[in-house]
């Protein structure tokens, strides 16, 4: 028959022998990850030295006083018009095909650019002028987009 046993030895383990446990699992981890421990050394160095890191912790230090300041700030008038405004322009932009919106920018700037060396030439434009640019094709086709969106920005000025 088997020996009773009357004795349990149970192993403790000291707070000193935890911490020498715990430092040696994490250099173990750090052994296995090295690559991204110094890529991670070096993100912070570079943060440091931009200055970036500092302010970083005094934000995080002082996160109740932004946080307030952040919602005071964007619940002014102001801010609340401007954001409903730049969504506005940005629905309004999603519907426009891109290729027009490049068509009419570029145009903008081209004739921006000559309009401001013609002026910067000094001629002056006279009465009969005016009527023979009218039969310049560049000129009636600007004439004709113009007029056909004020016709339909005046339409949609109606309907509000």
């Amino acid at each position: 028959m088997a020996k009773e046993i009357t004795l349990i030895k149970k192993n403790v383990v000291t707070e000193e022998e935890q911490k020498q446990q715990v430092a040696d699992e994490l250099f173990a981890e750090l052994a296995n990850n090295r690559e991204a421990v110094e890529e991670t050394m070096q993100l912070l160095a570079q943060l440091q030295k931009a200055g970036i890191l500092d302010a970083a912790i005094s934000l995080l230090a002082a996160k109740e006083d932004v946080s307030k300041i952040a919602v005071e700030q964007l619940n002014r008038e102001p801010v609340k018009n401007a954001l409903n405004n730049m969504m506005g322009a940005g629905e309004a932009l999603s519907s426009v095909d891109p290729e027009v919106t490049k068509q009419i920018t570029s145009s903008l700037v081209t004739g921006l650019q000559f309009a401001t060396d013609e002026l910067n030439s000094g001629k002056k434009t006279k009465v009969m002028d005016f009527f023979k640019v009218l039969k310049d094709p560049d000129i009636n086709r600007a004439i004709t987009f113009g007029f056909s969106f004020l016709k339909a920005f005046g339409q949609g000025l109606e309907k509000k």
